[in-house]
């Protein structure tokens, strides 16, 4: 799977309004059809949230469900695809995200966030992985 990896400043935060009576989806890597538009907030394992070689299957801790309605403004390292992926597709994705920002030795925040859009007739799948420019002392 290829895709690219860029750098983002979100200027203003993504707020997405969470409806009174909206059912939350528990499974943020179900694959449900139709134009929803959502957010998920995942907590980083420290032991594998800073390797070049994360182990996918420890990487994400469980969604933080609380934060699952604002994306910070900020800086992002950022991938997308123009379809809706499978968790190991999206997994595969993050560790890339994580491999690159190390490469250009960014200070990586443990936290990233999924989201799912509906764009031109299609679902897609935008990954953000929080990060800090290091000082050059």
């Amino acid at each position: 799977m290829e895709f690219e990896i860029l750098r983002l400043h979100l200027a203003a935060p993504l707020v997405f309004a969470s409806c009174e009576g909206a059912e939350i989806q528990p499974d943020p890597f179900a694959q449900i059809e139709g134009g929803s538009e959502s957010l998920f907030c995942f907590g980083l394992e420290p032991s594998e949230s800073l390797k070049f070689e994360p182990d996918l299957a420890r990487l994400l801790g469980d969604p933080e469900t609380e934060k699952n309605t604002l994306l910070p403004a900020g800086l992002y390292m950022f991938s997308q695809m123009r379809q809706r992926l499978k968790r190991e597709e999206i997994l595969e994705m993050a560790a890339e995200i994580q491999k690159e920002a190390l490469w250009q030795r960014l200070i990586l925040e443990p936290r990233l966030y999924l989201r799912y859009l509906h764009e031109d007739g299609r679902g897609v799948t935008q990954v953000f992985r929080p990060f800090k420019e290091a000082s050059e002392d």
